[in-house]
């Protein structure tokens, strides 16, 4: 089946998925057509948000032909400092996963100061 997707700032694209296909489906076909992974997508069909990825599509009652409404989540930034750290421990200690020691950091360092780190 064809369907019309239609972000709130992009024009809208025609995707094709199978007529039995799931809500995970359509997420792909989604990923392939605006180049947005799935976990930053909320597809809303007369104004029910598909939810559940493993639902097939003819339970929300969407066929051929039918219009759904892309939402984008926004992607949490990181703070310069996390960068800049995350940047120098990749460089000065290869064998330290940055990730892991920058998220402790910032677990451990609650309350104001944390706060301040974050850039909040």
């Amino acid at each position: 089946m064809q369907l019309t997707v239609k972000p709130l700032t992009r024009a809208e694209k025609v995707v094709q998925v199978n007529d039995n296909a799931y809500v995970s489906d359509l997420l792909s076909a989604v990923k392939c057509a605006f180049d947005i992974d799935p976990e930053y997508q909320r597809l809303v069909f007369k104004g029910c948000p598909l939810l559940d990825k493993d639902k097939p599509l003819l339970n929300y009652g969407i066929k051929d032909g039918d219009r759904l409404t892309l939402l984008t989540k926004i992607t949490p930034q990181r703070s310069d400092f996390e960068s800049l750290l995350r940047k120098y421990l990749a460089e000065k200690l290869p064998e330290v996963n940055p990730d892991f020691v920058v998220s402790k950091f910032l677990q451990a360092n609650t309350g104001e100061n944390a706060l301040e780190i974050r850039g909040k």
